[in-house]
């Protein structure tokens, strides 16, 4: 039997950890989309996302997108930019 260890928690961080856990679950259980290629490019999200390169970079360099290199080159799986996405609580 597992131990349980209550620890307390701001409802905020619950929230955004519960939100996190289902998005991901969600986001697996989908199959995959053909307009979606698994790997895009540096160049693809700065596009998504209307930001420049060096943007896409610092990202990735914060720990906010992950690298994946084939070769040379560097791609960012599609599902996990779309995870880092996180949703804004309690601002308007």
């Amino acid at each position: 039997m597992n131990n349980v260890v209550l620890t307390p928690i701001e409802p905020a961080k619950l929230i955004d950890s519960i939100a996190d856990a289902v998005a991901a679950k969600l986001l697996a259980s989908q199959p995959p989309n053909p307009d979606h290629p698994e790997f895009i490019t540096a160049a693809k999200v700065a596009e998504l996302f209307e930001v420049s390169l060096p943007t896409v970079h610092a990202w990735a360099n914060a720990g906010i997108l992950t690298r994946h290199k084939i070769g040379t080159r560097t791609f960012f799986k599609y599902k996990e930019v779309m995870l880092a996405v996180k949703p804004v609580i309690g601002h308007k």
